[in-house]
């Protein structure tokens, strides 16, 4: 199984193809979430 959290403003991806190119802020913003995750997966050895 696998859980995902909702998130109101869509997927990441979508997002990516919308947008063509990220701010640097932003592309900060968003790797901050992905290594967050990451990181709360190694630690519960998922």
């Amino acid at each position: 199984y696998l859980v995902l959290e909702h998130v109101s403003g869509g997927e990441l991806f979508d997002y990516l193809v919308k947008k063509a190119r990220l701010t640097p802020k932003e592309s900060r913003r968003f790797f901050r979430q992905i290594i967050s995750a990451l990181d709360f997966c190694h630690s519960h050895n998922i």
